[in-house]
């Protein structure tokens, strides 16, 4: 279980990339320095099948069916009417919407796309620039 000062990782995956998903997102939970949670979000495509294979990356895992994601973000959006809107209509509203909205956690949400290959061990993913709240992945070559 992850604490509150740790992020809460979250990968939207989509019916046609799980066998994608199943490689990348194996991959991550190999590399990381951390044991951070993955929290697995369906867009509302995957079927029992695709969920029962996303559940075999382990015990780090949980699935959350779009239609329970729903019943947990609405009342949060309720007087949100465009934000309802663009998470309705758009697939970049689960990425951006649904991991700001179920984070609970003090150290925020890592968005995790899961066609992102890691082919190493990885560490300080997180590590913030000058105080910025977002942070975004660079690539190390050595």
């Amino acid at each position: 279980m992850s604490q509150l000062n740790d992020p809460e990782v979250y990968a939207p995956v989509c019916h046609s990339h799980v066998s994608h998903a199943l490689v990348c997102l194996a991959s991550f939970l190999k590399f990381s320095d951390s044991n951070w949670p993955l929290t697995i979000l369906d867009d509302g495509s995957l079927d029992d099948s695709d969920a029962n294979r996303l559940l075999t990356l382990g015990n780090r895992c949980r699935l959350i069916r779009r239609c329970e994601l729903d019943q947990m973000v609405e009342p949060h959006l309720a007087r949100f009417r465009h934000i309802l809107n663009y998470r309705r209509e758009h697939f970049f509203g689960i990425k951006l919407v649904y991991p700001a909205v179920l984070t609970k956690s003090l150290a925020g949400a890592l968005l995790l796309d899961s066609d992102i290959l890691f082919v190493r061990p990885f560490r300080g993913l997180l590590k913030r620039d000058h105080g910025r709240d977002m942070v975004f992945m660079r690539e190390m070559r050595q």
